[in-house]
Order: C-alpha cells, then sequence, then structure tokens
C-alpha cells in the first residue's frame, strides 16, 4: 500500500510529452520576435553604427558630413552620369573665397590693382585649399589598408565618400583657378597667355582627367590621393 501512495506523488510523464510550461525546440524556432526583440535588435544596430561612427577621424566626419549634406540640398549636376555637384559646389565656394580675398588685398592692404596682386590672390585661394585638404586626404590614406589596385565599392561607405569629396574638392579648385585666373584675370589684364600660363593649364586639365577618370572606373584612387598629397 506504501508503494501507490508515493507513486501517486511523483506522477509519470508519458513519453512524447513535455512538463507544463516548458516549450519544444519546435516552438522556439516559430516563435515570432516580440516588440521587446525588435527593439532589442534595432539598439543593437544602433550601438554598431555609433561605434563605427566613433571611429572615424572626426575630421572626416565633418568632411562626409558636409559632401553628404550638399549632395542632398544642391540639385544634382551631372555630365555624362557622372555626378559633379560637390565640385561644383567647390568652386563655386573656392571662387567666392577669392573674391573676398581680392577686395580684402585691395581696400584694406592697400595692394594695387595689378597683375601681381591677382597673382597673389591666386596663391592664398591655393594655400587655403591646401590646408583644408592634407589632413583629411592623410587620415583617409592610413585609414584603410595600403592596396593600389582595389576599387573603390570594396571599401566602407563612409569611405567611399570621402574620396568623392576630396577628389571633386580637387576638381573644383582646378576649376575655378584655371577659369579664373587664366580665362578671366590675367587675359583681361594683359591680353595675353604666356607660356608658364599655358603650362598651368595644361596641368589642370591633365589633373582634372586623372582625378576623374578614376571616379569614372571606380579604381586607382589611391594614387590620385597619393599624388594630391
Amino acid at each position: 500500500t506504501l508503494v501507490p501512495a508515493i507513486k501517486s506523488l511523483f506522477p509519470t510523464q508519458h513519453a512524447g510529452t513535455e512538463p507544463p510550461g516548458r516549450r519544444t525546440m519546435s516552438e522556439l524556432r516559430r516563435r515570432k520576435p516580440s516588440n521587446g526583440d525588435a527593439t532589442t535588435s534595432h539598439d543593437t544596430n544602433d550601438d554598431k553604427h555609433k561605434k563605427l561612427n566613433e571611429s572615424i577621424p572626426s575630421i572626416l566626419r565633418a568632411w562626409v558630413s558636409i559632401f553628404n549634406l550638399v549632395s542632398q540640398k544642391v540639385p544634382s549636376i551631372q555630365i555624362f552620369g557622372l555626378d559633379f555637384t560637390f565640385a561644383v559646389a567647390s568652386a563655386l565656394f573656392l571662387a567666392t573665397y577669392r573674391g573676398i580675398a581680392y577686395l580684402t588685398m585691395i581696400h584694406i592692404l592697400g595692394w594695387p590693382v595689378h597683375l601681381r596682386t591677382t597673382e597673389a590672390v591666386s596663391s592664398v585661394v591655393g594655400m587655403t585649399h591646401s590646408i583644408l585638404l592634407l589632413t583629411p586626404l592623410f587620415l583617409a590614406l592610413i585609414s584603410q589598408p595600403y592596396r593600389p589596385s582595389s576599387k573603390l565599392t570594396d571599401h566602407p561607405q563612409w569611405y567611399q565618400s570621402i574620396v568623392s569629396a576630396l577628389l571633386q574638392f580637387t576638381t573644383g579648385y582646378m576649376m575655378q583657378d584655371m577659369i579664373l585666373t587664366y580665362f578671366v584675370c590675367q587675359r583681361g589684364e594683359t591680353n595675353i597667355l604666356t607660356k608658364s600660363d599655358y603650362l598651368i593649364v595644361g596641368h589642370h586639365l591633365a589633373t582634372t582627367a586623372y582625378m576623374t577618370s578614376c571616379r569614372v572606373v571606380g579604381a586607382g584612387h589611391l594614387g590620385a590621393m597619393i599624388l594630391m598629397y
């Protein structure tokens, strides 16, 4: 009589059944993620994105932000299917800076209205372009493994944006320097281009063609940036 009483205290589990409150593996696999799970996943992605942004140098983050802002706010400028929006925006920015520098040198610093003043202003714009370019260019070059033959699409999206921004910024500088200095300012004052002028114009055209070709083929950007540096 004691054995049945003891067995009644510990009911036998039949084969193929699960203890109450326990889910089978198939049920766990079929269980849809709850709102809490989705929120956790979203938070994890945000954390990864935040860590990625923190790993990018602040100067490069600023360049990427400016590049994206111009791409979103300024009407797109396409030439043969290639985007030149940031290049044109950079050319307009540097041309405005050139005008301010010219007026400052004439009306505040007392420089004469002369060809030498135009050349000095051109040098000021060139130095400003270099100062703005060199630090992000160096950081971009050391941020990725050195593989000269790699495609631009092999790199992270933020790196693709910074490369495009730097190449277009220099393209914009070449455009405004060539047009304003050698086809407007100097030709308007002397009505003649010297041999050195033609060499500089040729340099600007060749540099622009080289940087643009890297963007067209989607490779060769490392060589272009090394030469820019």
